[in-house]
């Protein structure tokens, strides 16, 4: 059914026979907004910006939802890089996982 505005309307049946007239529209959703709906856990991505907002307390109200992203990886960008230096230091120029690649674990 074709209302005058353009949009659709659905026409219900009560067990009494009598209709009901109900106007929608089709909501717009993006991509990530179609994902989480099929998904019912969070993305990864989301849950890292869910734990960055726990662990930053309300200072993370400051920063948009990009902005967080952008946090988080740099900063696990560098912690890795970090650590790595690290281990070098400590196992003679070599990573952990380049030791225990080389002793077959």
């Amino acid at each position: 059914m074709e209302c005058t505005n353009g949009q659709q309307a659905l026409v219900f049946e009560n067990n009494s026979g009598n209709s009901l007239d109900k106007q929608y529209k089709k909501p717009f959703i993006d991509d990530e907004q179609a994902i989480e709906a099929l998904l019912p856990i969070p993305l990864e991505q989301d849950r890292e910006i869910i734990e960055a907002k726990k662990t930053m307390g309300r200072v993370a109200a400051l920063f948009s939802k990009q902005e967080l992203k952008s946090i988080v990886t740099e900063i696990k960008y560098l912690s890795l890089t970090w650590l790595d230096e690290f281990e070098m230091q400590i196992f003679e120029g070599k990573t952990l996982l380049q030791l225990l690649k080389e002793s077959g674990l």
